[in-house]
């Protein structure tokens, strides 16, 4: 019986600056915690902050890697995050095509080259 190969997730966390979006892509991608990282463009939350409705333009990151990453990943964005309370979902990729799925795990190897 052959086993499944490592499934992929994607890391969704939110952050307010460009300049944060940079930070947190560039350690990811160095430190090989990731194979690619999209961002939305300004979006707008909205949400219950210290007893207040507040809503904020923030840059949604999607930040996609192989599951025995998540350990690292967590630390490494728990770490750097710019937020007091920062948002850190893991959403595991139940269906990906496979060519992409092994491209994200080589890439998200985890050693420098």
């Amino acid at each position: 019986m052959m086993l499944d190969p490592e499934p992929i997730i994607l890391i969704i966390t939110t952050v307010d600056s460009e300049s944060d979006v940079e930070k947190i892509t560039e350690c990811f991608l160095e430190k090989r915690l990731a194979a690619c990282i999209q961002v939305d463009p300004k979006i707008r939350s909205y949400y219950r902050w210290e007893g207040k409705i507040v809503s904020a333009e923030e840059y949604r990151m999607v930040i996609k890697t192989a599951s025995s990453k998540w350990p690292a990943a967590k630390k490494l964005l728990s770490n750097i995050h710019p937020y007091d309370l920062p948002e850190i979902t893991k959403i595991e990729a139940v269906i990906c095509s496979k060519d992409y799925a092994a491209w994200v795990r080589r890439e998200a190897s985890g050693e420098l080259e």
